[in-house]
């Protein structure tokens, strides 16, 4: 009989799992079949003609958005072009620009700072702060990988077997491709027989070390830091569950140790569960911080899942009152089993005849309880006695409705984990812990079996497919941030002229040129003019007065000559004429000299630097640009202490748009001389100004629902003159960290201004969400959490509490 109650219970969980892993492929089914309104990628094809673009866009597969994104700057056109998709996980949900800004190397010939939106550096910091976050965790969750691969090789029990599940299971993803591209420590193992190896990380080796060793030797280590950090969210959830699964080397399982501690006051015989504690006679005070130092934690993330279980067992335990299927009062356990049993069977087999069909709520919440069911049997079959009752049952549901989640009651739950499980609690609920806290023996083997065969055509997949590498690359992507942003917008040439640091530049000799020249100029020029004035009043009034006097006494020619003479020599002003407009026109002409000089030399220098900002080289166009704000955040403990919170979405980064460039092969202006795009740093990426200004302004791309809903393709319009909405579009073209549109033809961004341009488009939230995983990953999703139900009912079914068949039953 109990054989037939074990073969019943696998064929259900084979069902429900079958059910679990379908149900993404349906999904995509779906949006395949669906109509394509949005646009899932943009291209700028570069030409000399709109209709030249437009022709080169088609020949290659684009649709053309009408109207020149480079219009006004230069001769050159830029077209853009698009492809289409009915996928809304495909489809791009924004776009921005991020214009070059100041560089450190060019704001330093202008004595200026540096205002650049964007930095490589503060992104690489952050990825080295996240790998040291790794390690640390790598470090604490050792011990769960130590006892599965004890467990895996010990060769015996239930421990062994579920050991041998999860690296059956793990080894369907492998370590990405040794040769692949963006490949740094893959070594192509797969995951189960690489976590049964020595890792980088239990070895020391730092990245030199890696690379001193031979290319065979190298593929030997597997690189964990690198997999949590580089690998699927899937993967990795999958691999830390799998593995904590794989956790405790006895053979009775925790529930049956906790039973065993069960009332025992540990504070009093803590020697029981510190034994080297023994013969110290601590006093209780000092008993209990001994406890928390050692369980605390662990003890405070089991008491965070008391209240989901209690809600679990109510819920169970009203769903089988509903259904009259608590066990009575003479009923033996293996006869309750059964009829339990018989009862889910039916429920999983209409669930799996729906197939794709909408399930109603009725058999919702039978295949709720059906996978609850084990986690009530356990704890209304586990001793834990206390205030609140005998059992573990009544310490969730007591029968007063009093909370016992205080973490203080959970020290005991956290002493019968092993090592390994408390490395592992994060990634194991308090539920799952319960439903395969008690081992059955052929329990997990038989569930293996049963795994194996629905996964036999499952194709093995990277544990880094469906993530984009390139943005743990140094060199690749761009961190920005609305402080940042803010400074690069401002206009340099600018800044330059009307500053304070105007005044103390390199030039400052020609300034002061400028400046005293012109004063001496103004001061010689006006005292000369005084000299002169003051001369021509002494030789009208007074000179001719004593001539006259000196005639009417003379009255011969020789007379006059005399007079005139006489008259002339007895007048000191003509000497002192002489002098005065001597050095004021001295004066004025040094004046003149030092202002000539000065606003020459000014003008040098100034026309030199700005020739420097306009003229510079291009640097280098991210390939990737992410906000700040999208994958770091901040939260404060009750100690008011600031932790730092990094987690690489991927799906925020922006991605620099791609251009024809190589096949134009020609510029209008080129910097310097340079004829190879690459050295622009450029290499094939879009500037909208088309490589002919001073500045290049390229187009970044996201696909991310949390950046907005997918934008419509038949709404993309180019729009000149205003920045207003036109009808039917709600966004537009920003920069980043903005909101507001941004003009494109902007001179802050081109200096080669003309009409203003924007670009408008509308988006419109998706009918339909897709996965955005490959078939593969889609077919292994929740994978550990399948192998938790499916271990814990047959673990509740094979229990070795049903070889006592002569047991009174328990009334439930």
């Amino acid at each position: 009989m109990k054989r037939n109650v074990q073969q019943r219970v696998l064929s259900l969980l084979v069902a429900a799992a079958t059910l679990i892993s379908c149900g993404g492929v349906g999904t995509l089914r779906a949006a395949a079949e669906q109509a394509a309104p949005y646009v899932s990628e943009v291209f700028i094809a570069y030409a000399d003609t709109e209709e030249n673009a437009i022709n080169y866009l088609e020949s290659h597969g684009w649709e053309a958005v009408k109207g020149n994104l480079n219009q006004g700057k230069s001769k050159t056109v830029a077209v853009m072009g698009i492809h289409r998709t009915g996928n809304a996980s495909e489809a791009i949900t924004d776009m921005a620009v991020m214009n070059m800004g100041l560089t450190e190397e060019q704001a330093k010939k202008l004595n200026m700072q540096a205002s650049v939106g964007y930095s490589f550096k503060d992104y690489d910091q952050i990825v080295k702060e996240k790998k040291v976050e790794i390690d640390e965790f790598i470090n604490s969750f050792l011990p769960a990988i130590r006892e599965y691969r004890e467990n895996y090789r010990n060769g015996k029990g239930e421990a062994h077997q579920r050991a041998v599940l999860a690296h059956d299971l793990l080894n369907l993803y492998y370590d990405g491709e040794v040769d692949g591209r963006f490949a740094r420590h893959d070594s192509g193992q797969k995951l189960g027989d690489l976590l049964l190896g020595d890792l980088m990380q239990e070895k020391g080796m730092s990245d030199s070390d890696y690379e001193a060793m031979n290319a065979n030797d190298r593929v030997k280590y597997g690189d964990l830091q690198q997999i949590i950090l580089e690998g699927s969210v899937m993967t990795v959830s999958s691999m830390e569950q799998l593995i904590g699964l794989s956790t405790d080397t006895d053979e009775d399982g925790w529930l049956m140790r906790l039973s065993d501690i069960s009332g025992v006051d540990l504070a009093s015989n803590i020697e029981y569960v510190l034994p080297e504690t023994a013969g110290q006679n601590l006093s209780r005070s000092s008993a209990q911080s001994k406890l928390d130092l050692k369980f605390g934690d662990c003890a405070k993330k089991l008491s965070g899942g008391y209240f989901e279980v209690r809600s679990d067992l109510m819920f169970v335990r009203t769903y089988l009152e509903e259904n009259d299927l608590l066990q009575g009062d003479n009923e033996k356990d293996d006869a309750y089993a059964i009829r339990v049993m018989e009862y889910f069977g039916m429920i999983m087999d209409e669930a799996a005849e729906a197939e794709d069909e909408t399930l109603d709520p009725e058999l919702t919440e039978g295949i709720q309880a059906f996978g609850l069911f084990p986690v009530y049997a356990e704890t209304m079959h586990t001793d834990y006695e206390g205030e609140w009752g005998s059992t573990l049952y009544d310490f969730f549901n007591p029968e007063d409705g009093k909370d016992y989640n205080s973490y203080t009651n959970f020290i005991p739950l956290a002493v019968s984990l092993s090592e390994g499980q408390r490395a592992a609690i994060g990634f194991l609920t308090l539920t799952d812990l319960i439903k395969f806290g008690c081992d059955a023996e052929g329990a997990v083997s038989a569930v293996r079996e049963k795994m194996q065969e629905q996964f036999k055509e499952q194709k093995e997949v990277s544990v880094y497919t469906g993530i984009n590498r390139a943005i743990f690359r140094e060199g690749m992507v761009a961190l920005t941030n609305r402080a940042m942003m803010e400074a690069a917008q401002r206009n340099p040439f600018d800044d330059y002229t009307e500053s304070v640091a105007f005044d103390i530049w390199d030039n400052s000799i020609s300034l002061i040129c400028l400046v005293g020249g012109s004063i001496f100029l103004i001061m010689g020029c006006v005292g000369a003019k005084m000299c002169m004035k003051t001369i021509e009043l002494v030789s009208v009034s007074d000179v001719i007065e004593d001539v006259v006097a000196n005639l009417s006494q003379e009255a011969t020619r020789g007379g006059m000559r005399t007079a005139l003479k006489a008259t002339l020599s007895n007048v000191p002003l003509g000497q002192g004429y002489s002098t005065a407009s001597y050095v004021g026109f001295t004066v004025a002409a040094i004046g003149a000299a030092l202002a000539i000089y000065g606003a020459v030399t000014t003008g040098i220098a100034l026309a030199k630097k700005r020739k420097v900002y306009q003229e510079r080289n291009f640097t280098v166009i991210p390939y990737y640009i992410v906000d700040e704000a999208d994958i770091v955040s901040y939260t404060t403990d009750a100690n008011g202490v600031e932790k730092k919170n990094i987690e690489f979405d991927q799906f925020v980064y922006y991605e620099a748009v791609k251009c024809n460039r190589q096949d134009y092969k020609r510029v209008e202006d080129p910097q310097n001389g340079v004829s190879h795009y690459n050295e622009w740093g450029c290499g094939d990426l879009a500037d909208l100004n088309c490589d002919t200004g001073k500045q290049w302004l390229a187009l970044y791309t996201v696909k991310s629902p949390k950046k907005g809903d997918p934008i419509l393709a038949d709404s993309l319009v180019l729009k000149t003159g205003s920045n207003k909405l036109p009808a039917g579009c709600n966004g537009g073209l920003h920069l980043f960290t903005y909101d507001a549109y941004v003009d494109i033809a902007d001179e802050a961004y081109c200096y080669e201004p003309g009409k203003k341009l924007y670009f408008f488009w509308k988006s419109s939230s998706a009918p339909v969400t897709s996965s955005v995983f490959s078939g593969g990953i889609a077919a292994l999703a929740g994978l550990a959490g399948i192998v938790v139900g499916a271990l814990g009912t047959a673990t509740f079914m094979m229990s070795k509490k049903k070889e006592e068949p002569d047991t009174t039953a328990t009334t439930a």
